[in-house]
């Protein structure tokens, strides 16, 4: 019975926290559900497509993630503490391939990074959604630590 408690108070915290549930696996297919809205941009004066986020991003944004994605090679200078991952091999990422930029994310770290033998690497940070700035991809992972 006590057990049972321990269990039921267990599930209760993590419903609260909520980010908690989401397996980092299954992050990619929630950040995939974004759309796409043309809105007309005043500095470039033309349309452009912008991210509108869906109440389950909107959620995640400033919270403590852990997600796991390719390592993308983008760092020119060899300090360690700038990548991109993508939820798609190389080969098929918004870059080299045909899927879009929710597949991709800026990730920001004071550690080293190094993918596993698959070219993967995971991280844990605090995500910051990016609906306006066309600087920097929609997905920011802030503060990560390798895992």
């Amino acid at each position: 019975m006590v057990m049972k408690k321990q269990w039921i108070v267990l599930v209760c915290l993590l419903t609260i926290v909520g980010v908690g549930c989401i397996p980092a696996t299954n992050l990619w297919k929630v950040l995939m559900k974004v759309k796409w809205v043309k809105k007309y941009d005043q500095k470039t004066k033309a349309n452009a497509y912008v991210p509108k986020f869906t109440k389950e991003i909107q959620a995640l944004n400033g919270k403590q993630i852990t997600i796991k994605g390719y390592l993308i090679p983008v760092d020119l200078y060899g300090d360690g503490d700038f990548a991109i991952i993508s939820a798609l091999p190389v080969a098929s990422c918004f870059f080299c391939g045909g899927a879009g930029p929710e597949t991709v994310m800026e990730v920001y770290t004071k550690q080293k990074i190094k993918a596993d033998k698959s070219g993967k690497v995971t991280f844990r940070g605090r995500l910051e959604l990016n609906p306006d700035n066309a600087d920097h991809l929609i997905y920011i992972l802030r503060d990560a630590k390798v895992m």
